[in-house]
């Protein structure tokens, strides 16, 4: 394995990326929000604790994540079936030093970054979930709260564009 260097913030935002969305976010997919604790529910994924963990933080913070509209559920739907795989082949990537990862690299990061400047609700984006949270029928009580816990996932993209403006993403092995 090759010293990561300062690639370690991109495989750690990867996997965290990656474990809030087959945990969190294939949550608002799989339950529905009335019902939960009522009926049996479609796959006991993710456990019942951290459901109801993330029905408290509805209540508490973030209206949105329990009103889960339809556009909110696709944007769970598109996270899951371009952004995960992304994520796990970047982490293979960046964990590696391949250069191959370069155009989904920029592929990803520009869609991220376009979406976030885009206020289309027909566009998935943090930049449209936070506008919902501070303005949207759904508005969350804690606005800070909510930009703290929202805000790392707009500015990745972003690192993710700079990392990759070079002609080489990985520095060259020195020749000896």
């Amino acid at each position: 394995m090759r010293n990561l260097g300062s690639d370690w913030f991109f495989v750690g935002y990867c996997l965290l990326s990656l474990l809030i969305a087959v945990t969190c976010d294939v949550e608002a997919l799989l339950h529905d929000r009335a019902t939960y604790g009522k009926v049996a529910p479609i796959v006991n994924w993710p456990p019942p604790f951290l459901v109801r963990a993330l029905h408290q933080w509805g209540d508490d913070f973030d209206p949105l994540l329990n009103a889960r509209p339809l556009w909110f559920k696709v944007c769970f739907g598109l996270e899951m079936t371009l952004q995960v795989p992304y994520y796990i082949v970047a982490i293979y990537a960046f964990t590696k030093g391949c250069e191959w990862i370069r155009l989904p690299t920029v592929i990803y990061a520009s869609m991220s970054l376009t979406t976030m400047i885009s206020f289309s609700r027909a566009n998935s984006s943090h930049a449209i979930v936070l506008v919902e949270q501070f303005y949207g029928e759904f508005a969350t009580p804690a606005p800070l709260v909510i930009l703290a816990s929202y805000l790392p996932f707009a500015f990745a993209p972003a690192a993710f564009l700079y990392r990759a403006r070079g002609v080489t993403m990985f520095e060259k092995p020195k020749q000896a």
